[in-house]
């Protein structure tokens, strides 16, 4: 798949802010990275279990609104738990 170039570039104070909730360098998405060896997560395990695992599957299934209706819900759950521990 061939990605367009992009018809403006990002300020530089975009471009910070997005690497680092990336955890990647910057110049990678100003300059790109060929290989594409540096532009990936941190190698971190994750153990999920299967039923958990059909559980993100189904999600990613489900049409957008339906899902960003599950990110809602998720949000709101992880605030009433946060305040009450």
């Amino acid at each position: 798949m061939v990605i367009p170039p992009p018809k403006s570039v990002p300020r530089q104070a975009n471009l910070v802010a997005l690497a680092k909730m990336l955890r990647i360098d910057p110049r990678a998405l100003q300059y790109g990275d060929p290989d594409g060896r540096n532009i990936r997560e941190p190698g971190k395990a994750w153990k999920v279990t299967a039923a958990d695992q059909l559980a993100i599957d189904a999600f990613l299934a489900l049409p957008s609104a339906q899902r960003k209706a599950i990110r809602d819900l998720i949000a709101t759950l992880a605030r009433a738990q946060a305040t009450a521990a």
